[in-house]
């Protein structure tokens, strides 16, 4: 996830476990996975936001890795179609994009 700032000034983003949040869930809507998990198990997100510093015109990057597997059984997902939802705190807009698993 980028998060871009394009004024011509910098700029702060408060930025934690659950800011922004991420979910996948597949086409019948079920959440297979969130940045919140532990052991592909839902968990509690630490509760505390840092602020970072934002350039002008930079872009501040935020990489979270999802193993295909969901469940207490840690089972690879079944092929299809996911959706990707990313919420950042403070901020209106919600990012929703849509994916598929072939293999």
């Amino acid at each position: 996830m980028d998060i871009r700032n394009t004024s011509t000034a910098a700029c702060a983003v408060a930025i934690g476990p659950t800011s922004p949040s991420m979910t996948i869930a597949n086409d019948r809507g079920a959440v297979v996975w969130n940045n919140c998990y532990s052991d592909d198990r839902p968990g509690a997100c630490a509760m505390f936001l840092m602020l970072h510093a934002i350039v002008a015109r930079g872009v501040y990057v935020i990489t979270r890795t999802w193993d295909q597997r969901s469940g207490s059984d840690r089972a690879l997902v079944a092929r299809g179609t996911y959706w990707l939802t990313a919420n950042l705190s403070g901020v209106r807009a919600t990012s929703k994009i849509t994916f598929s698993l072939t293999a």
